[in-house]
């Protein structure tokens, strides 16, 4: 079993029972002070006694109250979750009698010595729950309605901006207008009934993550552009899907939704479903009552990680079905009726309509909280406006792509 992250920053490897030795990594010293901390000429010519002394009326309350606390609540179960149930009366005092006393009489002293001056942490701050260390900055972005090439061109631009460290990991809400049908990177553009769609004054463009087809109108659309390197979307693909999905799942909550993650993933006639993205099954998925809520899409690029998602606030989930196409009428008519036991809206789970301003608050709050995030407003730099006008032009709003499968 690997480590939990958590575990690992901390530079403990826990072993499982049937090992006859205990495992300790060399200690991660640059990783024990508040993540982003880098020491400064001052505080490296502080001599280390005095260092020392400042040290104990500072990082000693950040020992007890975050290191050690994520020491107990983490390492202690993962350790005997690996041990079988005849093992527990051995890995137990295995545990107390070594490795604890190991982590104490090490960690805590190389702690104190390597600590920066800084103020204490307010112990009345420690409320049973383990404080952050410290928060990310990312960027938040909000762009107003939009014709569907230029949110496109623009989520790429923000990903090849992210990649050449020009902006921050970047969490965009946006929206659509016109109403817009989008298709995923390897969806036929055959799936699209273009007279229908035309008639209705829709447009089509295909994104450049995977997925199946769907109709953005009356929805909260979200997209997470960073770096290979940024922790929360480092690891796998499903490692990160479920991370970004736990931040998710917390603001619609905010919204009043009683909802819950399935982490099923795609089964083997999954390929067989129709078109539509919100009748398809997909791992970390958030339901309301069994029905789909939140349909997203990641992609993978040398830049770094692209994960966009919709959130339907209102409106009939069927109309998608009126711009796709189907052998005849019964088939199209069936597909709308699949799709409506399938997925849902948060008007129709709710109850009530919920505008886009409050949601977007919810999504806010949700990943600063879950994630640990401090989300900085900002706008789209001269480089990526100039990008996504380029993308624009050449990719999301010419036909070599939009009808490229």
């Amino acid at each position: 079993m690997p480590p939990s992250p958590i575990i690992h920053r901390i530079g403990v490897n826990v072993p499982t029972c049937k090992e006859a030795t205990f495992r300790l990594q060399q200690p991660r010293l640059f990783l024990l002070p508040p993540l982003g901390w880098k020491p400064t000429p001052s505080a490296i010519r502080v001599p280390r006694a005095i260092r020392f002394k400042m040290s104990i009326s500072t990082c000693l309350p950040v020992y007890l109250f975050t290191c050690l606390p994520v020491h107990l609540s983490t390492c202690l179960p993962v350790y005997l979750s690996t041990c079988s149930p005849v093992y527990l009366f051995t890995c137990l005092p295995v545990y107390l009698f070594t490795c604890l006393p190991v982590h104490l009489s090490t960690r805590l002293p190389v702690y104190l010595v390597t600590c920066p001056a800084r103020p204490p942490l307010s112990i009345s701050r420690f409320s049973g729950t383990i404080p952050p260390m410290s928060k990310h900055i990312w960027r938040l972005l909000i762009t107003p309605p939009a014709h569907g090439a230029w949110n496109m061109a623009v989520d790429e631009a923000c990903l090849e901006a992210a990649g050449r460290g020009a902006s921050l990991p970047t969490l965009r809400l946006y929206a659509w207008q016109p109403p817009c049908l989008s298709l995923g990177y390897a969806q036929p553009y055959t799936d699209v009934d273009l007279p229908r769609l035309q008639a209705r004054g829709w447009e089509v463009v295909r994104r450049p993550t995977g997925g199946r087809a769907i109709l953005h109108t009356d929805e909260l659309t979200y997209s997470v552009t960073a770096p290979h390197n940024e922790p929360i979307i480092t690891g796998t693909l499903l490692e990160s899907y479920n991370r970004l999905a736990a931040a998710l799942m917390r603001a619609v909550q905010d919204l009043g939704l009683r909802v819950e993650m399935k982490e099923a993933v795609p089964g083997p006639n999954a390929n067989a479903a129709g078109p539509v993205c919100f009748e398809v099954p997909s791992a970390y998925e958030i339901t309301v009552d069994g029905k789909k809520l939140i349909g997203s899409a990641q992609a993978r690029r040398r830049e770094g990680v692209l994960q966009h998602g919709s959130l339907p606030l209102t409106g009939d989930l069927a109309r998608i079905t009126q711009a796709l196409s189907f052998p005849d009428e019964a088939a199209r008519q069936r597909a709308a009726e699949r799709l409506l036991a399938r997925a849902t809206t948060v008007e129709s789970a709710l109850g009530r309509q919920i505008d886009w301003e409050t949601a977007a608050q919810a999504f806010i709050r949700a990943f600063e909280t879950v994630l640990g995030l401090n989300l900085k407003p900002e706008a789209l730099s001269p480089f990526e406006l100039e990008r996504a006008e380029a993308l624009l032009r050449e990719k999301y709003a010419h036909p070599s792509w939009t009808e490229r499968v």
